[in-house]
């Protein structure tokens, strides 16, 4: 009877069902393999094609399909495509205890205390659940990157603007801000509004503009086949991509 018990339960039990990443590494390299897998192999902010590298989550500007005057040979990161949080890690974890002033669990194998993104990611696992969420990790350009930080997001006009040739991306202002362009504002909407709900993340950002934006710029096939994806092999599912069901996650939820 446990027998035959055991094998229904396997025969119901969905075939994709998945822990979500333990790990940014984790996370980054399941992202490069779904988005190898869907054909989408383009930055966020800018559109620029890169070639994936033949092992873990790296890859490089592809040049020759015209990515848009942003590499820069004199600057190592800008012919790098890295991993981008939309809600930046800080966001999630600047509140916390472990991020700063840090926790006594925090030390190292050479007795050294430590604290910050490293401490939240070892000890925290709400930090960890979010900061390793596959919804909220994009490709970017490496300089785009490491300039945006943990910028929040915003229109602004005025001195000390960096730009990145043809892209339509910007960071400047004060206090700084990070500029998209509108082609990429529901994919950014998105995100944010995911990580607010699924999260519990405070965002400086007006839901009802979030919300409006993600009307006017819809999912396009490979951000709803990228957002399938994830949910199959994580079971984290974005209903801002794939609307409202039940709340049951299975694959008729749609």
């Amino acid at each position: 009877m446990r027998l035959i018990l055991a094998l229904m339960l396997m025969i119901a039990a969905p075939a994709w069902a998945a822990e979500p990443p333990k790990s940014f590494a984790a996370a980054k390299t399941l992202l490069a393999q779904i988005h190898e897998d869907i054909g989408h192999l383009e930055t966020l902010y800018c559109g620029c094609p890169y070639k994936r590298k033949a092992s873990g989550s790296g890859g490089l500007m592809d040049t020759a399909k015209g990515c848009p005057n942003i590499v820069n040979p004199d600057i190592k990161r800008t012919a790098r495509t890295e991993w981008e949080h939309v809600v930046p890690a800080w966001r999630m974890g600047h509140n916390l205890a472990c991020w700063k002033p840090g926790i006594a669990t925090c030390v190292n194998s050479k007795g050294e205390a430590y604290k910050g993104r490293k401490c939240c990611e070892d000890h925290n696992p709400a930090f960890r659940a979010a900061h390793n969420d596959p919804h909220n990790i994009f490709p970017a350009n490496g300089q785009l990157n490491g300039d945006r930080l943990n910028h929040p997001y915003g229109k602004f006009e005025g001195p000390g603007m960096r730009t990145y040739g043809a892209c339509e991306f910007k960071v400047g202002g004060s206090p700084k801000r990070a500029q998209y362009s509108k082609a990429v504002k529901g994919d950014v909407a998105r995100a944010i509004l995911y990580m607010a709900e699924k999260h519990s993340i405070t965002v400086p950002y007006d839901r009802d503009q979030l919300t409006k934006d993600s009307a006017e710029d819809p999912p396009e096939i490979w951000e709803i086949n990228r957002a399938k994806a994830i949910r199959e092999k994580t079971g984290l599912r974005n209903r801002f991509i794939l609307g409202d069901c039940d709340g049951a996650v299975t694959m008729r939820c749609e």
